[in-house]
């Protein structure tokens, strides 16, 4: 039975997205002005009545003790992969983490250290302290087509690889902040040029289950043409469980597979048994509820779409996940731009700034949140953008 999605209320729970003591470290705000955060990518929506019991139960166990993993937390992970997406996995390439980025670091920390880093720019913004933190970054423009979607320029990715001695790709597959699905296509040529060229390729996968009208396909199904693939990812971005620093790595490479438990033996790394807990349940009872909020948060995409379109922005609707990635012309110095729009109005956006290059004038807009609070926002931005000056 389909449930009414109840919104959360987080503005003295210490939910960084809504926290005003971090907000104003970040954005220009007039005092006691009413705010809109569309900016941090986690959601504002309460978990299913069944996920919350649940979830009750294992605390009500009160065993909080050192643990082991049992084998339903590894189920899950297969049974969901094999449902959701199609694609099955085996046990033995899970390796349980403490945060997806996390995982990410340490996988550079023990198998590229040193290595010259390659990002398809824009992407997610720690790709660059990971780069930077563990060997050399360099950034390859995506390129854009005539209907305003991301391309990867491959004759540029191999020259790159060739001319920088590329070791490592770090790669978001779907794509942060565009929301693009890359095609199998796509990804069998790169996989088969990083093939050519001894490329590590470490895919960070965590939007995976929120695609919209386009199948998902994963890195991990490239297992068989080369082994040098490791996928981080969780169910944090779909069920909303950042907090509580869980997800996991697939790695079908058994001698990396030995390297990564060899470091988290090393630095006495282990994973959240509340987070694990969570993990099992979301994937086992949470795709009723993840249905849900998807129709929601489609409906919300669809809006912010519209007005934004209406107000003379680009707009490129996401294939997946809850972010919508727009650019305009008068938004010449964007980190200024979203100053003054949250200065002037509260809202509060992401600016392009944040993904580490190839940017220019655009804006990343979070569309998981109460659609009311949204409309308002966005009527207060696109007012704002229509009669903005500039400097």
């Amino acid at each position: 039975m389909k449930e009414t999605i109840a919104i959360l209320n987080r503005e003295t729970n210490g939910s960084k997205k809504w926290n005003r003591e971090y907000i104003s470290h970040r954005f220009k705000l007039k005092d006691d002005v009413t705010i809109y955060p569309l900016f941090i990518a986690d959601m504002d929506y309460r978990h299913s009545d069944q996920l919350l019991e649940e979830i009750k139960a294992v605390v009500a166990d009160d065993d909080f003790g050192y643990f082991d993993l049992q084998p339903a937390y590894y189920q899950s992970i297969q049974d969901w992969y094999r449902n959701i997406h199609d694609i099955d996995i085996n046990e033995d390439w899970i390796i349980a983490a403490n945060g997806t980025i996390a995982a990410l670091h340490m996988a550079a920390h023990c198998l590229s250290k040193d290595d010259n880093y390659l990002m398809l720019t824009p992407v997610y913004g720690v790709f660059k302290a990971l780069a930077d933190g563990f060997g050399t970054r360099y950034e390859m423009p995506l390129g854009t087509d005539e209907e305003n979607q991301y391309f990867i320029d491959f004759n540029l990715f191999e020259s790159m690889i060739v001319e920088n001695q590329i070791g490592t790709l770090l790669f978001c597959n779907p794509h942060n902040p565009s929301g693009k699905v890359w095609c199998y296509e796509d990804l069998k040529i790169i996989v088969e040029i990083c093939k050519k060229y001894d490329v590590k390729i470490f895919s960070d996968e965590i939007h995976a289950d929120f695609t919209w009208n386009k199948p998902f396909v994963s890195l991990v199904e490239f297992q068989d043409i080369y082994d040098k693939i490791l996928v981080s990812t969780s169910p944090n971005k779909s069920f909303n469980t950042s907090g509580l620093t869980t997800s996991y790595l697939l790695c079908p490479f058994k001698p990396w597979r030995d390297k990564i438990e060899e470091t988290l033996k090393l630095f006495h790394i282990s994973v959240n048994r509340m987070g694990a807990e969570v993990s099992r349940i979301v994937y086992e009872s949470g795709e009723v509820w993840l249905n849900d909020i998807k129709e929601i948060i489609w409906n919300n995409i669809t809006f912010v779409s519209d007005i934004c379109h209406d107000a003379g922005l680009k707009v490129i609707v996401p294939e997946s996940g809850y972010l919508v990635w727009i650019s305009g012309k008068k938004l010449k110095d964007v980190d200024a731009y979203v100053q003054d729009l949250s200065y002037e109005t509260g809202v509060l956006l992401e600016t392009g700034s944040r993904f580490i290059g190839n940017y220019d004038s655009h804006l990343r807009i979070n569309v998981a949140t109460d659609s009311k609070m949204l409309k308002e926002a966005m009527i207060l931005f696109t007012n704002h953008y229509k009669n903005y000056k500039g400097e």
